[in-house]
């Protein structure tokens, strides 16, 4: 048996935002193999692996099997299997939540000629796992403070679902004609999804969000390839198209709304009759009950096209130096047909004076929302080696990312596309005969229209104004003797919105940009102890660290500083 596999156990501890150790355990790969490797001839290899913590089993499954069929046609196999129970105990008992139940497979076959190289995959992923279950800060009624990594969620371990299944199909030839080389991607996707999660987090069902949503999408690359001595260049066209259906549901009961918002006012938990008698000045009765169970609907569908054409020309007039020039066209158009009923209640149009909390309700069908954008992105660059060994260089490109509609909160209307200018420049390369690698980058960049997903009852996006970053990142890895590998990074980063003003009166100029920390990192080492014929063995830590960071553009959410610290062990890694 020849080849490359490895089966490997990493164990890791995290610290909580409370100072809290929260053990974890990943199993993973950690020598990656090519897709297909001419030098194996039959590569096999199945690892299995149990770690038993105090709230259930964590177990892992990896196979791969890879066989030349003949001279030009081989094949691989892979599949994976996780299962894991819940790591979050539920205050009102019953099963840890958050249970992780994944499976998945790849087929691929791959035909090399004389002129043409093609490979075909085939994936299927399927996911039968737990929805997150969250912690209510201000609704868990008489349940009090929880543990950090408890949950107070009323519902059970099968209600709570993230259901899954994805089926992809791709191919990508090359095709050699000469002085030219012709590439092609084709691929295909379909999903299925049944999530169902507790949002409120709280002992009782304030909100229950799901969605079951399919999806088919396709998509064909063409690129031609063109390159020598001096000049290197490529053209190439893409297009893409996506078919989706959603139902999303937000699902409450009416006694347990009143309750929530009675005790977010400090009034303890309140009944509806005595909560509306008060809020209307005893228009309502006290003798009002709230209904059960309540369900608001969004069903929505939608079809999303986009092709472009790109170009990129790379030229070297002199050995040491590349300048290089590129563009892209792209045109994007979406349309989108939402209907959302009216449903069964009485509570919303005493509260909240419309049909619905959570959605906007319409008569039928909205009109359907149409739209389309087109953009032009050039992109400037520049390389200069300095040595065989060290290269400096410097980027301009202008970015793009296409507008869209919030399905699930209609009300919100379309979001338009946002716009990047990037400046990078930077210095990489070794030293030392290759025992020190490094590679320093300084940036700043503009926004304008900025994508911003707003948390709330339901998800939206945004555009904010305008918004600005600049920083610096640092990598460097030591090898100072065989075996040993030390690295280390470091990023900086000042974002920033400079425009936000999502409605008057609220200005957010000048507050941090969403889950960016202004200091981030990591430290790792490793050694490899070589066993000759029997392998080899792995042996390493890392530890990564990152500053606080806010979650929405208000920076009311945050979440403080974190510290992860973790160990490596990869028993088998054996090399042909």
């Amino acid at each position: 048996m020849t080849g490359d596999f490895a089966v490997c156990v990493q164990v890791s501890k995290r610290d909580d935002t409370r100072g809290q150790n929260i053990g974890e355990a990943l199993f993973t790969h950690a020598c990656p193999f090519p897709m297909f490797d001419e030098r194996a001839d039959v590569l096999t290899g199945r690892g299995l692996a149990w770690d038993v913590r105090a709230y259930g089993i964590f177990g892992q499954v990896n196979g791969l099997r890879l066989v030349p069929l003949s001279d030009t046609l081989s094949a691989r196999t892979s599949l994976y299997y996780r299962r894991r129970d819940g790591d979050n105990p539920r205050a009102l008992g019953g099963a840890s939540a958050e249970r992780i139940d994944s499976f998945s497979g790849r087929a691929a076959l791959r035909y090399r000629g004389a002129a043409v190289t093609y490979d075909i995959n085939v994936d299927y992923q399927r996911d039968r796992s737990g929805g997150p279950a969250y912690q209510s800060v201000a609704f868990n009624g008489t349940l009090g403070e929880l543990d950090f990594e408890d949950t107070g969620t009323e519902l059970d371990d099968d209600t709570l679902r993230s259901n899954r299944d994805v089926v992809l199909v791709s191919g990508r030839g090359e095709f050699d004609l000469g002085a030219l080389t012709l590439t092609s991607i084709s691929s295909f996707r379909h999903y299925d999804v049944d999530y169902l999660e507790d949002t409120d987090g709280g002992p009782t069902s304030i909100l229950n969000f799901g969605t079951d949503e399919q999806q088919d999408a396709w998509s064909q690359e063409l690129r031609l390839n063109y390159t020598s001595d001096v000049l290197d260049a490529f053209i190439g066209a893409s297009i893409y198209e996506e078919k989706l259906r959603s139902l999303s549901s937000a699902s409450y009961g009416e006694e347990a709304v009143c309750g929530g918002v009675a005790r977010a006012n400090g009034l303890g938990t309140l009944p509806c009759g005595i909560l509306l008698n008060a809020l209307s000045g005893g228009l309502v009765p006290t003798s009002f009950a709230g209904l059960p169970r309540v369900r608001e609907e969004i069903d929505a569908t939608g079809k999303f096209t986009s092709w472009g054409v790109y170009g990129d020309l790379t030229y070297r007039p002199a050995d040491n130096l590349e300048l290089i020039v590129g563009a892209r066209y792209s045109s994007d158009r979406k349309r989108v047909s939402v209907n959302i009923p009216a449903p069964i209640a009485s509570l919303a149009p005493i509260l909240v004076g419309a049909p619905s909390i959570y959605v906007q309700t319409t008569n039928g069908a909205l009109a359907p929302p149409v739209a389309k954008w087109d953009n032009f992105s050039p992109r400037f660059a520049a390389r200069l080696e300095l040595s065989p060994e060290v290269n400096l260089y410097a980027n301009v490109a202008f970015g793009y990312k296409s507008g869209g509609f919030n399905i699930l909160v209609p009300q919100r209307g379309q979001f338009d596309p946002e716009e990047v200018r990037s400046y990078e420049t930077g210095i990489k390369g070794n030293l030392l005969g290759g025992k020190v690698f490094f590679d320093l980058a300084g940036f700043y960049y503009t926004y304008s229209n900025l994508q911003v997903q707003i948390v709330e009852a339901t998800t939206f996006t945004d555009n904010a104004g305008r918004a600005r970053g600049y920083g610096g990142e640092a990598t460097v890895n030591l090898r100072p003797f065989a075996g040993l590998n030390l690295g280390g990074t470091l990023s900086l980063l000042d974002g920033r919105y400079t425009r936000y003003s999502p409605q008057p009166g609220i200005d957010f100029g000048g507050n941090r940009l969403s889950r960016a920390p202004a200091v981030s990192g990591s430290a790792t080492a490793d050694y490899t102890f070589d066993l000759d014929t029997a392998g080899s063995l792995v042996i390493g830590s890392e530890v990564r660290f990152q500053s606080r960071q806010f979650f929405n553009p208000d920076n009311s959410a945050l979440q403080t500083g974190r510290a992860y610290r973790g160990a490596i062990l990869c028993p088998w890694c054996r090399h042909p």
